[in-house]
């Protein structure tokens, strides 16, 4: 597994060759769907001593 911080400037070295529009779209996408992880998780470990 390649660590996040290095993902990450791969995926914008990639997206920087397509279309300015699309590589934003997509970042936002990548950005939106990292930023949820990382706060599911803390969500989780909040809510699962509750519900069980």
């Amino acid at each position: 597994m390649i660590p996040f911080p290095a993902q990450h400037e791969i995926f914008h070295a990639y997206i920087g060759r397509i279309t300015p529009h699309s590589s934003r779209c997509i970042a936002n996408m990548w950005h939106s769907a990292h930023f949820f992880h990382e706060n599911s998780l803390s969500i989780m470990k909040t809510l699962v001593p509750w519900t069980l």
